[in-house]
């Protein structure tokens, strides 16, 4: 009798743990966000696309945004298929567990995914490189190395058209720094060279600090004044020495030497406006403000 009870007890635990999810399905969670977004035009793709990770999927919606629920927080993929558009399955960055995971953008196009792309992190008051930084570009992510040095396999081939921000860099201390490629990325091989990531100090992080540039950025009619792309051009040249992305209060910053520069700024829906600034002696910062109009 005792045995026949055994019994019966190792059955009902047995159908517990495989009916209830005790076994092999368990494991820490995580939530996943991004934005699928168009390498041709720079917007969300117009039909439904589905973004599936660890056997979870979801679709966008119409601004391209997608969540996932609940996916296996040891999830190594992630797949985006999209009518008109090739297949994308690239890898993740790890995943932590019971949070949600913002992916950023990623691209999607209708060729294939072979271009690479390889650069160095720098600082611009300094100009040494940045170890340990984290660059993001359509989804993937790399840190780099000790010489400063990333590289990205599988992106998308045209990767860059439009000048649309397809990353970012960031490391402590610096501020985050919007990734544009310009030219477009080519299929590899060859790997496509990105040059100088340049990174600047926060906007007063180093009072009396070498060559600021800063100033406001306001967006006509609108009390949230983020999301301007604020380029700092030297003129001398008309290479992009650095740039940033503003937030609500519409604020930037640039840490560079004395010299002759351009402050470019864009906005969606606002046409773009410069200002030209000479930067005389690094102990005297110079502000510039603008005003988008629509």
């Amino acid at each position: 009798m005792d045995t026949r009870m055994g019994r019966m007890v190792g059955l009902f635990l047995m159908l517990c743990l495989t009916g209830c999810g005790g076994g092999g399905g368990g494991g820490p969670i995580a939530d996943l966000t991004g934005r699928i977004l168009l390498v041709a035009t720079g917007q969300p793709p117009a039909v439904t696309t589905t973004v599936t990770v660890g056997g979870v999927s979801a679709t966008t919606a119409t601004d391209g945004v997608f969540i996932l629920r609940g996916v296996p927080a040891s999830s190594s993929q992630i797949r985006v298929v999209s009518q008109g558009a090739a297949t994308l399955t690239q890898p993740l960055p790890a995943l932590i567990a019971g949070r949600l995971n913002d992916l950023g953008d990623i691209f999607v196009a209708d060729d294939a995914y072979t271009a690479v792309a390889k650069g160095v992190v720098i600082r611009s008051d300094t100009g040494a490189v940045v170890a340990g930084a984290t660059v993001r570009i359509s989804g993937q992510v790399a840190v780099t190395d000790a010489t400063g040095q990333f590289r990205i396999t599988g992106l998308p081939n045209g990767l860059g058209r439009g000048a649309v921000p397809v990353g970012l860099a960031r490391a402590t201390g610096l501020e985050d720094k919007p990734i544009v490629i310009d030219p477009e990325l080519a299929p590899s091989p060859p790997d496509n060279d990105l040059g100088d990531i340049v990174m600047s100090l926060p906007v007063g992080g180093v009072p009396g600090g070498p060559g600021t540039i800063l100033g406001t950025i306001t967006l006509q009619g609108l009390s949230d004044h983020s999301g301007a792309i604020v380029t700092l051009v030297e003129r001398t040249t008309a290479m992009v020495v650095d740039q940033t992305t503003t937030g609500s209060d519409g604020r930037y910053g640039f840490w560079v030497v004395p010299g002759a520069y351009r402050v470019q700024v864009t906005a969606a829906g606002f046409q773009p406006a410069s200002a030209d600034v000479d930067l005389i002696r690094p102990d005297q910062p110079q502000t510039v403000n603008l005003t988008l109009v629509r």
